[in-house]
């Protein structure tokens, strides 16, 4: 069994600085990508990862999701969390379809599945694509890849959302109104 060690390495001392994936010269996060409001497309939880918003590789296809992997992303053997993968995935596909949710409704995942293709070291850079593949009235269903961004496949996926109406259409504090799922 291993031992802990007494004082945290430097490694272990996360600041916003070392939890930045992205130097000056990287990409930054583009507004247009999507309809997404800046508060759910970037920052809180993306930044802490370090993930960026990226505009769509097709005409009309969903904003891709960009992420260079440090050593904050890293689990024993030096090999990325299959956490930030599935993070990754969510977020991309989240993004999906919510760019699809009717006007005045946001979504939560019901459903995700995530098939890990090869490990990722610290260095590599990955990206998320994929496409909305049903949007119905309560639900949408998207499927995903997470690549290098030297085009090898790391991890497929998919997700189940449900489209919700805001406070503002039907809903109270107390949760969605049962009226309209």
């Amino acid at each position: 069994m291993a031992s802990i060690p007494a004082e945290p390495r430097p490694t272990d001392r996360l600041t916003k600085d070392s939890l930045m994936a992205f130097p000056e010269d990287s990409p930054t996060p583009d507004p247009s990508a999507s309809r997404v409001p800046s508060d759910l497309s970037y920052g809180g939880f993306w930044e802490l990862l370090g993930m960026v918003p990226l505009a769509p590789s097709r005409p009309g296809g969903p904003g891709r999701v960009i992420l260079r992997v440090g050593e904050q992303h890293l689990r024993s053997l030096g090999l990325m969390h299959g956490g930030v993968t599935a993070s990754m995935l969510d977020s991309f596909m989240g993004r999906a379809a919510f760019a699809h949710s009717p006007p005045g409704h946001h979504l939560v995942t019901l459903q995700l599945n995530v098939h890990f293709i090869r490990a990722v070291r610290a260095g590599e850079t990955l990206i998320a694509d994929g496409e909305v593949q049903h949007n119905g009235r309560r639900t949408a269903v998207v499927r995903s890849e997470l690549r290098t961004d030297q085009g090898a496949l790391v991890a497929t996926g998919t997700g189940t959302f449900m489209h919700l109406p805001t406070e503002s259409e039907g809903t109270s504090n107390d949760g969605p109104s049962s009226a309209r799922l």
